[in-house]
């Protein structure tokens, strides 16, 4: 719906609300997948996707970089700040797997229903549809710590949903999902938050928990 797309974009910071405030929490890593497609059309499918780990990439050339200063240095306490950093910034690396990286963009590519020989394929030669999937593809890979999906199972077909319901599910973000499939709520869902009146009810549980008390309520 137009609300809740809205609503979305507001949260995201895309958009401002005609009254009120957002306020957000300074940790929060925020990516927003929506419904009108934007990327740079000579990327390949490959380069669009991997720009979602751009900040793990940028602390895999940081680290090279500092393995040659250490190299270099010769005083004892400036090499002990770059071995401080080094440490840092490994101990990143490995806490996000950093070190598998082209396994998980295999992963999700393949998994989301591109095939190897579509790699290399410049994105404005993609269809619709496959323009959608590779930008979910580049929020995947990115892995805020908060995902704002705006009707994600818009141009999958019955597998790749299949395959998403799983990642979202073993996920370790947190998600705000507006769909309108049930059954992909069901799966991905441990929470439902009605709006109404200008006010929010939270229920826990997925949407057929939340549907089956709405119809108890009305029976009694």
């Amino acid at each position: 719906s137009a609300d809740l797309s809205t609503l979305m974009r507001i949260l995201a910071g895309f958009d401002e609300p005609d009254s009120g405030r957002v306020s957000r929490h300074p940790a929060t890593q925020l990516e927003m997948l929506q419904q009108q497609t934007e990327f740079a059309p000579e990327r390949t499918l490959s380069e669009e996707a991997r720009s979602g780990l751009g900040s793990l990439y940028g602390l895999q050339q940081e680290l090279l970089e500092l393995t040659e200063d250490m190299a270099r240095e010769s005083d004892d306490p400036a090499l002990q700040k770059l071995q401080r950093r080094y440490d840092s910034i490994q101990h990143e690396l490995e806490r996000h797997d950093a070190y598998n990286i082209d396994h998980r963009v295999d992963e999700v590519l393949l998994g989301l229903g591109f095939t190897p020989e579509q790699y290399e394929q410049p994105m404005c030669t993609l269809s619709g549809g496959q323009q959608n999937r590779a930008l979910l593809a580049r929020l995947l890979l990115a892995g805020p710590n908060l995902l704002l999906l705006d009707e994600p199972t818009n141009h999958l077909d019955i597998a790749t949903t299949e395959w998403m319901e799983q990642y979202l599910a073993r996920s370790p973000e947190a998600m705000i999902v507006v769909s309108h499939d049930r059954y992909f709520l069901d799966r991905v869902t441990n929470r439902i938050l009605e709006l109404s009146r200008r006010a929010v009810t939270d229920y826990a549980g997925n949407f057929s928990a939340y549907w089956l008390g709405l119809c108890m309520v009305a029976l009694m």
